[in-house]
């Protein structure tokens, strides 16, 4: 009935809507069509049921005759599979439970007959296959049938289903899950019925009934009144409207536990949002912008965008707009996440759906759309995982001096993330300590903490170190590193760079910590390249390139020195030979080039880089005036 009802008002607003469907394809996308998406159906679907059918973990789609597409888990859908006869007609709404508590995913679906509508169950079987169960014929007072719901109106535990047809009165059409009790008829009091919902409205532990019409534009609730018995039907919630209410949906929309409505509204092309009053109603409605340039045709209630708030989903004139819930029953149309559904333009969307089609643990979009193909539309705005900060170094430490310690903060900037797994691979000295994290589901905003331990070993050398998480989204990796650095001289000077033979050197310098600090001479001497090195002039290679060759002259200088600053004597003077009376002076270091190498280790041995300070012996003033 709600397609013929559109059929009529498409005439009025052709214009708006095809401008619309340009309009929306051309939005950046909040949705990705899955591959292969749209999929068709034969016959060509108009309702359909999500579910996962075969109990592997992947949800499936059920349309059509109705017939049974298996995801693949990536939000592609397989071949068709029949659960009912082939060349049956589609089916106009399909709802999945399992109906008979077996452990297994039953559907029971509308099917047009002559001259009302059937309504069939189909019971998975254990060995495979489905088996078919008409529950009301055609002539058993359905008529044209609108919509089906699934819900424990009774108490004994099973599903119940819940039809509203296009009859006098608008029948409520209950159908008991229990063997034996015969179907219940309830008027709605509306006429040409567009939607059927059920929930429990003011939390007394049973499911009422909300049902919408188009004429007049109404919402009625009716009441449970205990063992399956639904009271009259109460006009909820008031308020103007000056076109038909094309679809309902109810969720909590403002986190107060109860039930809020949703209707598109073709009065004004807008979505119609009643917050439920806790007494079994709804209160006044406010009016939001459809987000079409039509109206809104099939609407959806979940957390869409990870934030952990209601958020609607509305299918319109051949797209899918997202509206987000601020908590509080309000809605705010992100164009960002407009999406052509992949079906005709001009076709108005039938059903909407929220679901995880691909298993990354965002919700995803599933669409009947208007010439009978069936979309999956891939959230690719949310899980998006920052880790700050994104490198963790520890810098130059002492070795062993002890555990240095940083936080990685995981935050969850779009979407909702779950992390799985915390690895790291790399140097055995870095630690991860879990503080919040491996398991944990973060909101849209949300953080934790995971903390990442260096213990700095006595051997100087740079450690690296990978820290893996695992999300449903892509993988965050996080690298760590820390350097044990040895002895660094951070300041050295001559006090004079030219001397005497024998005049000894006095030489300043700043270490970083304490160490063995060693210097050694070297004189510059002439010498002949060969082969690639500086060897000693000899008649052979007298023609060879000229060259400076380094010779260590005198004894080496050992001293222990503190951290900060230390001072050094060196003597240019080789130490004395002999003993006693046969003692000599040492010769005094000839005139030319020399320069002094220091070098300091610590208790661990860990050798500093080489600091090399160029001085000269020169002649004595006596010795140069001769």
């Amino acid at each position: 009935m709600m397609r013929g009802l559109l059929g009529r008002c498409a005439v009025a607003v052709a214009t708006c809507l095809a401008a619309g469907a340009l309009g929306a394809g051309g939005a950046h996308a909040g949705f990705v069509p899955a591959l292969g998406s749209p999929f068709a159906y034969d016959p060509p679907a108009q309702g359909f049921a999500v579910a996962d059918a075969d109990g592997n973990g992947t949800l499936d789609v059920v349309a059509g005759a109705p017939t049974l597409r298996h995801g693949a888990g990536t939000g592609f859908l397989g071949g068709q599979y029949p659960v009912g006869p082939f060349g049956g007609p589609a089916a106009s709404a399909v709802v999945a439970a399992d109906l008979d508590l077996d452990g297994r995913t039953d559907y029971a679906a509308l099917l047009p007959a002559t001259p009302g509508s059937r309504l069939v169950r189909y019971l998975a079987q254990p060995a495979g296959g489905y088996a078919a169960e008409e529950l009301i014929g055609p002539d058993d007072g359905l008529g044209a049938a609108a919509h089906l719901a699934v819900a424990p109106i009774d108490a004994d535990g099973l599903p119940d289903l819940v039809a509203l047809g296009d009859t006098p009165g608008a029948q409520v059409t209950v159908v008991y899950g229990a063997p034996g009790r015969d179907p219940a008829t309830f008027p709605s009091g509306i006429a040409q019925p567009t939607g059927v919902a059920a929930a429990d409205l003011d939390l007394d532990g049973r499911v009422d009934v909300v049902a919408a019409g188009a004429d007049p534009a109404q919402v009625r609730v009716l009441a449970n009144t205990g063992d399956g018995e639904l009271a009259a039907a109460v006009v909820q919630p008031p308020g103007p409207t000056d076109g038909a209410l094309l679809d309902i949906a109810v969720g909590d929309l403002d986190r107060d536990g109860y039930p809020d409505l949703v209707a598109a509204d073709l009065g004004g092309f807008a979505l119609r949002v009643a917050r439920g009053d806790r007494a079994g109603g709804f209160l006044a409605p406010q009016f939001y912008g459809s987000g079409f340039l039509g109206t809104a045709s099939a609407l959806a209630i979940g957390d869409v965008d990870g934030d952990g708030l209601a958020d609607v989903l509305a299918g319109g004139e051949g797209a899918v707009t997202l509206h987000l819930g601020d908590g509080a029953g309000g809605l705010r149309h992100d164009p960002t996440w407009t999406r052509n559904a992949g079906g005709a333009y001009a076709a108005m969307l039938g059903q909407v759906e929220i679901a995880d089609l691909n298993r990354d643990g965002q919700p995803d979009a599933v669409t009947a759309n208007g010439e009978g193909s069936l979309s999956v539309l891939l959230n690719d705005q949310t899980g998006v995982l920052v880790a700050d900060p994104g490198v963790v170094d520890f810098g130059p430490v002492l070795p062993a001096s002890g555990s240095r310690t940083a936080h990685v903060t995981l935050r969850s900037t779009r979407g909702a993330l779950r992390i799985t797994r915390l690895e790291k691979n790399g140097s055995p000295l870095f630690a991860v300590s879990d503080v919040s994290c491996v398991g944990r589901l973060l909101l849209r905003g949300e953080a934790c903490s995971v903390a990442v331990r260096f213990d700095a070993p006595r051997k100087a050398a740079r450690h690296e170190a990978l820290l893996s998480f695992d999300v449903n989204a892509p993988a965050v990796v996080v690298a760590i590193g820390a350097t044990t650095r040895p002895p660094q001289f951070l300041g050295q000077r001559l006090k004079r760079k030219r001397v005497r033979p024998g005049q000894r050197l006095l030489l300043r310098y700043r270490l970083s910590e304490g160490a063995l600090v060693r210097g050694t001479v070297e004189r510059a001497l002439s010498g002949r390249r060969v082969a690639g090195e500086c060897v000693a002039a000899r008649r052979g290679n007298l023609r060879r390139k000229r060259c400076v060759r380094w010779v260590e002259v005198g004894v080496p200088v050992r001293t222990r020195a503190l951290g900060g600053l230390n001072q050094l004597k060196v003597a240019t003077r080789a130490r004395p030979t002999g003993r006693g009376r046969k003692r000599r002076a040492g010769a005094v270091f000839p005139p030319g080039a020399y320069r002094l190498t220091l070098t300091a280790a610590d208790r661990f041995n860990n050798q500093s880089l080489e600091r090399r300070l160029r001085f000269r012996v020169v002649e004595p003033p006596a010795r140069r005036r001769r």
